[in-house]
């Protein structure tokens, strides 16, 4: 009966982190090695079995294990599927966001930086980083500097300085126009196409872009 308890709580943590069966029996079977020198395990009607084999011949032993020993799995299968779901939320974040630039929302702050939400994500732009100053309510663009995360927690750590904004909020305002390359020099951006763009649409870049001037130029200049 112990032992169901602790597939139960497989299936628990699963919905949790969300993570491959797979990938969690991998963990739990690495626990089990650690622990208590158990070796390939295998999942059958609700029971749990050390697969041995000797002489060519595998056969499947029931595992047994107290309620303390049950305990004891369940809290560092939970801390090694943290890990896990920590490090794969890093990869996703890494790979999600186009220039890893976002868009979010000023919803706090604390001593050291402000707190930004998008997407259902925390980020926290440093005090001493930022080159604006914001209120509670606020929408930029942001930049993704730096993730970091330890055992227990993901730290986004944002930036409004990165040319990557500016890379970004002109890719995404001329949507369907070629650009070859471009240049900020202090207050001018310097745009390299052959597309002819409207005066209209520059104008507008130049609203978005605070105080900074749009320059198109041939790309074959």
């Amino acid at each position: 009966m112990e032992v169901s308890l602790l597939i139960e709580e497989l299936n628990n943590l699963r919905n949790i982190y969300n993570i491959e069966k797979e990938t969690i029996i991998q963990t739990l079977e690495k626990i089990l090695y650690n622990e208590f020198n158990m070796g390939e395990i295998v999942i059958l009607n609700n029971r749990i079995y050390e697969k041995i084999t000797k002489n060519n011949n595998s056969k499947l032993r029931k595992i047994r294990l107290s309620k303390k020993n049950i305990n004891i799995i369940k809290d560092l299968l939970t801390k090694e599927l943290n890990k896990i779901s920590i490090k794969n939320k890093v990869k996703i974040l890494k790979n999600k966001y186009f220039l890893n630039v976002i868009k979010g929302k000023i919803i706090g702050k604390n001593n050291f930086a402000y707190i930004i939400e998008f997407n259902g994500e925390i980020g926290f732009l440093y005090f001493n980083k930022s080159k604006k100053e914001y209120e509670i309510g606020d929408i930029d663009y942001f930049h993704i500097n730096k993730i970091k995360y330890n055992d227990k927690e993901l730290l986004v750590i944002l930036d409004d300085s990165s040319s990557k904004i500016t890379q970004y909020i002109i890719y995404n305002e001329l949507s369907g126009i070629y650009i070859k390359k471009f240049f900020i020099k202090g207050k001018k951006i310097i745009l390299y196409t052959n597309t002819k763009i409207e005066k209209k649409k520059i104008k507008e870049l130049e609203e978005i872009l605070v105080k900074k001037q749009i320059i198109i130029k041939d790309k074959n200049e």
